[in-house]
């Protein structure tokens, strides 16, 4: 009889197994029959329990193991072999002759873990190095497949490369919510989405993905990924594409959130010569201003209330501030002058409208 599961503390202790259950070959009356002249003990105590494998990784790993049936032919077989491994998180194999197979493996976490380089003692951009973790995996897939491989087959099992991302973001979030708390949350969910567990070899991150992702956190507007790059590569808006042997690792110190302003009105607006009508105020949209026969040109000055928004004048961008010379005609002159916050959505557009006395 064997008892499997609970790792160490399902390890039997001495002098608890008594019974016969099942012997192969003999059905329950000759099982009886057997045990009523035999005794059975075990007389020290259970040693080497092997721990359970979660539920969450049962359900992604058993179909892999049968796909392979035991027998790694396809890359794909070794993959899912190498997961069957004690500790065995991440498997990916590469191959350019089929003799020869590279497998880029990484130890298992559970959800709960923070560490960012398993395998490592630290960054291995800055110093950290493999522990025997990574070493005792490395044996133990090795075992595993030794059995199983193709004659001829020879295998090569390599620690995974972790290489640090960059995220560069601006957004924009609904008045009732507060900016320190919604950066907390955007960041904790960013941290979670790229966490080692939601990553894997060869990942592809697009920008748009990440967009998506921090527009669905409650109380944020828009959302525009700037930056998306390999850290020590610089900047740009790009793709990330790993290779075979590397894992995306996003670090808190590497990932920038700017909230960009959704405010797009004037602060003020005034003309020369003339007087509006009415007076101006930020959240009225529509002017007039009369002024004498012969006054064939005014000047314009609107000036925005925050400084990163972008402002026209008559279709033309102009600073905010500066006054802008509007040629008049007799009878009316319609003078558009179009706010657009820095979020790039956010916009309103006041009219002047010049009348020039006959």
């Amino acid at each position: 009889m064997y008892k499997v599961g609970g790792g160490s503390v399902g390890n039997i202790q001495p002098n608890l197994i008594t019974d016969f259950f099942r012997i192969p070959g003999l059905n329950d009356a000759e099982v009886a029959s057997l045990s009523s002249t035999l005794t059975l003990s075990n007389p020290t105590a259970g040693v080497g329990g092997e721990a359970p494998e979660s539920v969450e990784s049962i359900k992604i790993n058993a179909p892999k193991a049968l796909t392979a049936l035991n027998r790694a032919v396809s890359l794909k077989d070794f993959e899912s072999l190498a997961l069957r491994a004690p500790d065995a998180g991440k498997a990916k194999a590469i191959s350019e002759l089929w003799t020869s197979v590279t497998l880029y493996v990484s130890p298992q976490r559970n959800p709960a873990s923070v560490d960012q380089f398993p395998g490592y003692s630290d960054n291995p951009n800055n110093g950290g190095v493999l522990l025997n973790e990574w070493s005792d995996l490395q044996n133990n897939v090795s075992t595993l497949l030794q059995d199983k491989m193709l004659l001829g087959t020879s295998l090569t099992v390599v620690p995974p490369t972790y290489v640090e991302a960059s995220l560069e973001l601006f957004y924009t979030k609904f008045e009732q919510f507060q900016e320190v708390s919604l950066e907390t949350e955007m960041l904790k969910g960013l941290l979670d989405l790229f966490s080692y567990n939601n990553s894997d070899f060869n990942q592809i991150i697009h920008p748009e993905e990440v967009e998506a992702f921090i527009r669905s956190i409650r109380g944020v507007r828009n959302a525009s990924v700037s930056g998306l790059y390999r850290t020590a590569d610089g900047s740009g808006r790009n793709i990330l594409i790993g290779e075979p042997n590397e894992i995306f690792v996003f670090l808190s110190d590497n990932i920038v959130l700017t909230r960009l302003s959704s405010v797009a009105t004037l602060s003020n607006l005034t003309a020369t010569p003339g007087t509006f009508a009415p007076s101006f105020v930020p959240d009225f949209f529509n002017y007039s201003l009369t002024v004498p026969n012969g006054t064939t040109q005014i000047s314009v000055t609107p000036t925005t209330s925050v400084n990163s928004s972008t402002l026209k004048v008559d279709g033309s961008e102009v600073d905010s501030g500066v006054a802008q010379t509007i040629t008049t005609q007799v009878g009316t002159t319609q003078v558009p002058i179009s706010v657009q916050a820095a979020d790039g959505i956010t916009f309103n557009d006041y009219v002047l409208t010049v009348t020039r006395n006959a």
